[in-house]
């Protein structure tokens, strides 16, 4: 299992200097959230556990609904891509959509340039 651990308002969890001790508390939650067995800690082969503290989330219920509606271009050499940018098709606030933009800003800037590349 590869596991990569991000909380947010939660700084007693990112004081923990322990990466493995996170790891423990990340398998036992998402195991009680899900109703499923633990995974054996034995079995983590890779992990990174984010630690930023203070850092709140500014997303909420229905916020979705509030994010930026703009394509990956919005002026001549501006463009813009991140998990608050609303361009339909995928509402999720997260580093997936992050990434997904953020090739569909690439695609735009290259083809401004001229060369052809795909945003998928």
């Amino acid at each position: 299992a590869v596991l990569e651990v991000d909380f947010f308002r939660a700084d007693a969890v990112a004081d923990l200097a322990d990466d493995r001790a996170v790891a423990r508390l990340a398998l036992r939650a998402a195991g009680a959230a899900l109703g499923a067995p633990v995974i054996d800690e034995a079995d983590v082969v890779d992990l990174a556990v984010v630690r930023a503290r203070g850092a709140v989330s500014h997303f909420d219920v229905g916020s979705y609904a509030r994010g930026a509606n703009a394509g990956p271009r919005v002026a001549p050499g501006v463009y813009v891509c991140g998990d608050w940018v609303d361009r339909g098709g995928h509402a999720s606030w997260s580093t997936e959509k992050a990434v997904v933009t953020g090739r569909q800003a690439a695609a735009a800037a290259a083809g401004d340039l001229g060369v052809s590349v795909e945003a998928s």
